[in-house]
């Protein structure tokens, strides 16, 4: 649920059952000591803030389940540096990645249909990998046009 972890800095692992559908607002916001996440199956949406501050994530795999991630879900995950968004997810919410100065490779697939303000962090060393053409990545509604993104496109995810 909501703040169900909110600042359990001595948080370092966890696994979200299968059981789970939902991760809730806020629920592991500021858990700076959580560096490993395994999320299974069931989840369908990632809420609002839910793992923001948390600066010690490294890596995070989001599994096709998920259709859904809030806005600034992973804002100000500074260790984080890669993360692949799966198939099935049409809108990236504004700041879902703001603040992650060390993301350097973001997966975008074909579904997402919508990129919202500031969704990526700000810096320019990083690179957005999308799935589909560069005709196809024109047909995304960006509300912010980013002028620092570095798109490569036709990315192959590996298995």
């Amino acid at each position: 649920g909501w703040n169900a972890f909110e600042g359990c800095t001595s948080l370092t692992s966890i696994t979200i059952p299968d059981s789970v559908t939902s991760i809730g607002v806020n629920a592991f916001y500021g858990c700076t000591g959580l560096t490993s996440i395994t999320i299974l199956n069931g989840v369908t949406s990632i809420g609002w803030n839910a793992f923001e501050g948390c600066t010690s994530l490294t890596s995070i795999i989001i599994p096709d389940s998920v259709t859904s991630i809030g806005g600034s879900a992973f804002r100000g995950c500074t260790s984080l540096t890669s993360i692949i968004i799966p198939d099935g997810v049409t809108s990236i919410e504004g700041f879902t990645f703001s603040n992650c100065p060390n993301l350097s490779c973001i997966v975008v697939p074909k579904s997402v249909k919508r990129i919202d303000c500031s969704a990526f962090p700000n810096t320019h060393g990083y690179g957005v990998y999308y799935v589909g053409t560069k005709e196809e990545w024109k047909s995304i509604e960006l509300v912010n046009k980013e002028s620092t993104l570095h798109i490569k496109y036709n990315y192959v995810p590996e298995e």
